[in-house]
C-alpha cells in the first residue's frame, strides 16, 4: 500500500501530460461567435395534445425496440470484449469502453486511489488540528489528472469524428444537389431534342401562322 508521500510523489509526475492534453484541446477549438438573422422566421408545430395516437407512439421507443437495442448493444460488446474492431457503419464502440474488464478494473483502482488519498489527507490534518480544503482539492485534482487527461483525448476524438461526419454530410449534399441539377439539364435537352426530331404545328402567340420548320421548332422550345 502506497503512503501518503509516495502518492503525492507518483501524482505529480501526471499534471505535465493533462496539460499537454490541454494544450492540444484549446489549439483545436475555433473562437465561437452568435449572429442573428434580420429576418424573422416563424415555424408553427403540431401540440402535444392535438397528437394522433400515432404520432404519439412514434415519439417513444416502445418496449420492443428498447430489447433490439440492447441485443445489438451486447453484441458489439462481445465483439469488443474479443478484440475486433467495429467496421460495419451501423457499430459504435462510443460509450461501450467503459464497461471492457480492463477499463472497468483501472476505472474503478482510480477510484479507489482517490478516495484514499483524500481520506489520508484528511485524517492527516486532523492529527495537525488543521482544516485545509484547497490542499485537499489540490491532491484530488494531482491523484486525478490521468483521467481528466484520457476525458480530454476522448472529447477531442469525438470533435474530428463530428466535424469529419459533418464535411462528409455537407459533400454527400453538395453531390445530390449536382446530380439532380444535371439530371434536370439532361431532361430539358431532351425534351427539346424530341421536339426537334418529331416536329409538329406550332402556332406562334403573336400571329395565327403556323410554323413546321424544325429549326423554328427548336427556337421556340427554348424560348418557352
Amino acid at each position: 500500500m502506497c503512503t501518503r508521500q509516495q502518492t503525492i510523489q507518483l501524482a505529480s509526475t501526471v499534471p505535465s501530460k493533462l496539460e499537454t492534453a490541454r494544450s492540444t484541446v484549446s489549439s483545436t477549438m475555433k473562437k465561437s461567435s452568435v449572429y442573428f438573422s434580420e429576418t424573422v422566421k416563424v415555424r408553427y408545430s403540431l401540440s402535444l395534445e392535438d397528437y394522433s395516437d400515432e404520432e404519439y407512439d412514434a415519439c417513444w421507443y416502445s418496449s420492443e425496440e428498447y430489447q433490439t437495442i440492447e441485443k445489438d448493444l451486447c453484441r458489439q460488446f462481445m465483439k469488443m470484449e474479443e478484440g475486433k474492431i467495429l467496421h460495419d457503419m451501423k457499430s459504435c464502440s462510443r460509450g461501450l469502453e467503459r464497461y471492457l474488464t480492463v477499463n472497468a478494473f483501472q476505472k474503478k483502482e482510480s477510484q479507489r486511489v482517490a478516495r484514499r488519498s483524500v481520506l489520508d489527507e484528511q485524517t492527516h490534518q486532523a492529527e495537525l488540528n488543521q482544516r485545509d480544503e484547497e490542499a485537499i482539492a489540490r491532491l484530488y485534482n494531482n491523484v486525478s489528472s490521468s483521467c481528466q487527461m484520457w476525458a480530454a483525448v476522448l472529447g477531442l476524438r469525438d470533435q474530428r469524428e463530428a466535424e469529419k461526419y459533418i464535411q462528409d454530410d455537407d459533400l454527400e449534399t453538395r453531390f445530390d444537389d449536382l446530380e439532380t441539377l444535371t439530371q434536370a439539364q439532361e431532361s430539358q435537352e431532351s425534351s427539346i431534342r424530341q421536339d426537334y426530331v418529331a416536329p409538329q404545328k406550332i402556332y406562334d402567340s403573336s400571329s395565327t401562322r403556323a410554323m413546321t420548320s424544325p429549326q423554328q421548332m427548336a427556337v421556340t422550345a427554348r424560348s418557352a
